[in-house]
């Protein structure tokens, strides 16, 4: 599925604006979204940080593509990728990813990105 661009001319200061007004754009109700990747252009830098490395802009968009990213929202010098969170999601609280990654046990080398 391609990813719908959605360009918001409206001024703003700080990341936590644009983040709330690129939900605002988007035909979908805010509970129902994820974000899964960024860019900042003004500072060349974006995230998610762990798979970024120093090609931020290409890994930030390949890398939300990739994980089923439907919007991509510009907006300042932002890029905001964002996907519908699937219908019978549950949402875990804090609590309970503690727990569970309690019980796992892994290699120390088990969850090292990329070999």
């Amino acid at each position: 599925m391609k990813m719908k661009t959605i360009k918001v001319k409206k001024k703003v200061d700080d990341y936590a604006t644009a983040q709330q007004q690129a939900i605002e754009s988007i035909p979908v109700r805010s509970s129902e979204l994820s974000m899964v990747g960024w860019y900042d252009r003004d500072r060349r830098t974006g995230g998610p940080l762990e798979v970024c490395g120093d090609q931020k802009i290409k890994v930030a968009r390949d890398y939300a593509r990739s994980h089923g990213a439907e919007y991509q929202v510009d907006i300042g010098p932002y890029e905001l990728f964002y996907l519908p969170v699937p219908e019978g999601t549950a949402e875990l609280d804090s609590q309970t990813l503690l727990e569970i990654h309690r019980e796992l046990e892994l290699d120390r080398f088990e969850n090292v990105q990329g070999g």
